[in-house]
């Protein structure tokens, strides 16, 4: 990794800003989901789980750029926890007062959870920290991806990539490409395993639209 970090170290700069913008703006695709609860006046469908798990998670992001020293990951983060914060409050508006105290619930382990991992941060060994903090970090990582995974077998299953968004998954590809660009100059091992396994997840299902077709076969196609 070390020589190819120098060879792309001309182009930090590019790759940083990239990495940072294109977060960002996949970052605002949820603004969609809530503009349709502002719509519905009603979170059906929509449960607080991925909004509350994506607060920790930028909450996370952030100590660990700080960790890292790196401002691209530090400044990302930033917007995903603001966003996140946005996200939360207006799914708490317009949820029952039954899906409030479950909203309530989840964000309390929320702080709970966050809170110990940022103590440990701050006294765990200064030099371990950063590679144990990873670890952490990537572990909600993977959570935060099986739901592709997921959405791979459910296309397998139904033989038709229905459920595939494809325009996210080619902004994911964008995105988990120049985080792993990203990894690589600043010598980063977790951000570039992390993006290579979620490129990874990302091609299987662009190939999922060269085998399948985009709407489940009728059955009556089926027998001709």
């Amino acid at each position: 990794m070390e020589e190819l970090s120098k060879i792309l170290q001309p182009y930090k700069e590019i790759v940083s800003q990239s990495a940072q913008w294109l977060t960002i703006a996949q970052m605002l695709s949820p603004l969609l989901v809530l503009n349709d609860m502002r719509k519905s006046k009603s979170t059906k469908g929509m449960p607080i789980y991925m909004f509350a798990f994506f607060l920790v998670v930028s909450i996370l992001g952030i100590r660990f750029g700080q960790l890292l020293n790196d401002d691209a990951t530090y400044n990302a983060n930033l917007v995903g926890v603001a966003l996140s914060i946005v996200s939360v409050s207006t799914h708490y508006f317009y949820s029952t007062p039954e899906e409030k105290s479950t909203t309530t619930k989840v964000l309390f382990y929320g702080v709970i959870y966050t809170t110990a991992v940022l103590l440990y941060s701050k006294y765990e060994d200064p030099e371990k920290v950063p590679h144990r903090f990873g670890l952490i970090f990537t572990s909600m990582f993977y959570i935060f991806i099986i739901f592709p995974i997921l959405d791979i077998r459910k296309a397998i299953k139904e033989k038709c990539t229905q459920h595939f968004p494809f325009a996210m998954i080619i902004s994911g590809t964008a995105v988990g490409l120049s985080w792993a660009l990203h990894g690589i100059i600043i010598q980063s091992g977790v951000i570039v395993v992390q993006n290579a396994f979620l490129l990874a997840i990302n091609f299987v299902q662009l190939s999922m639209f060269l085998i399948y077709p985009s709407e489940p076969v009728k059955e009556d196609k089926k027998k001709k």
